[in-house]
């Protein structure tokens, strides 16, 4: 019977027929070379009495491998091993580790599980998301999440702590709820973040606007007629600074939240940073900004191409600081700090101001007990705000701004 020698230029001699042919290998015993007449080849070990074969797994363009595989089951066969039952338990092995491999979560899995099952019905679902999809993802979005160790979440933090501090701050936050999800679904067994500091140093913005100069120079950037900035815009923050509202429930802002009479905006708990509907008064500028807008079903600081959201807004104003602000810059959060600094300046009560501003109440008697609305004081405060902002832009005299004092007790 003829027989080839194991070498590339005789195997690659071997043409296909019309049938498929075996042809032996000479110095190997039991080993085969099967040519089909697709012209496939493959090498084949016959073994034991009854010639059971066995296809080889190395391919046939690669001799030194069929060689090694080929002595490897013989080895096997004189052992006793029947190399086809070894090759089924190694290939229901490999099953295996390659199932719980599926099964293994990795970071990003884990997150999508998050943003899912629980951040989407929190106010900062979106920014988690964000987040996320920014910072998280990037650095380690193919990790397994149990493979993920303290010192990989502290290196991506403290990189984005050189950046933005803040940031880092957040980003740790929102780590640490995520991996603590993941224990409490199971997904995982340990929070990496656990025992890590905050890497990153803030310090309190104290930027305000609080100084006849700077007031006129806002409010003429803000002027729709003046061009700075889109109209929508322009008007969204100076509803900013009048109602000291955050500018993420300002953009969101509906007509369906606008009372019937129009004198004061009813902000519901699923838009509101406590989970509490806030029942804000409207001052006659407030009332004349919302019925500049066209009334639609979409928010009210929307313009009809385009949506307005807190970053939306945040970006808008600094390209507008960058091309006509001269002093120094100031984001949309700095605009509630100005509105409440002005209040206070006119005598508003803190207590007041804290109602205005929609600010959680700290004690027993006030989260529990305490149920008045403090529209009268509300209305009041917002009104002399309005007063002296007013007396600001104009130069006029403050005379007419009245001091809210304390009521003295009988």
């Amino acid at each position: 019977m003829a027989r080839i020698p194991l070498n590339i230029l005789a195997v690659r001699s071997l043409k296909p027929a019309a049938k498929r042919y075996d042809i032996g290998v000479a110095g190997y015993k039991g080993l085969w070379l099967r040519i089909n007449p697709s012209g496939h080849k493959s090498f084949m070990l016959r073994f034991g009495q009854s010639g059971k074969k066995m296809m080889l797994q190395a391919p046939w363009t690669d001799l030194a491998a069929v060689a090694a595989e080929c002595a490897e089951l013989r080895r096997q066969f004189r052992a006793g091993i029947d190399p086809r039952d070894a090759r089924e338990r190694q290939q229901a092995a490999a099953r295996q580790q390659q199932q719980a491999q599926e099964s293994r979560l990795t970071v990003q899995r884990l997150a999508e599980r998050y943003l899912d099952g629980h951040a989407c019905f929190k106010r900062s679902g979106k920014e988690d998301g964000r987040m996320v999809r920014v910072m998280v993802l990037p650095a380690l979005g193919d990790q397994y999440a149990d493979e993920v160790q303290r010192r990989h979440v502290r290196e991506l933090v403290e990189d984005v702590a050189q950046r933005a501090p803040a940031a880092a701050n957040r980003l740790l936050g929102l780590l640490h709820k995520m991996f603590n999800f993941g224990i409490e679904k199971d997904l995982v067994t340990m929070n990496p973040c656990a025992g890590l500091k905050k890497p990153g140093r803030e310090t309190p913005r104290e930027r305000v606007l609080d100084t006849a100069e700077e007031l006129r120079a806002f409010w003429a950037l803000t002027d729709p007629a003046a061009g700075k900035l889109p109209e929508h815009a322009g008007l969204a923050l100076r509803f900013l600074l009048l109602s000291g509202s955050r500018s993420g429930e300002v953009c969101g802002m509906t007509w369906a939240e606008i009372t019937p009479e129009a004198d004061a905006w009813l902000l519901p708990p699923t838009r509101s940073k406590n989970g509490k509907a806030h029942l804000l008064p409207l001052t006659d500028t407030m009332r004349e900004i919302i019925a500049s807008r066209p009334i639609t079903e979409r928010p009210i600081f929307w313009s009809p191409a385009a949506r307005l959201d807190s970053h939306q807004l945040a970006k808008l104003l600094r390209e507008a600081m960058v091309k006509h602000w001269t002093g120094q810059p100031f984001r949309t959060h700095d605009l509630r700090r100005s509105a409440e600094t002005g209040m206070a300046a006119a005598g508003v009560l803190r207590e007041v101001r804290d109602q205005v501003l929609n600010h959680a109440v700290a004690g027993m008697g006030a989260k529990v007990y305490d149920r008045f609305d403090y529209m009268p004081q509300k209305r009041l405060a917002l009104e002399t705000w309005e007063r002296r902002l007013h007396a600001l832009l104009t130069g006029s005299t403050a005379k007419n701004v009245t001091p809210l004092r304390r009521p003295r007790s009988a």
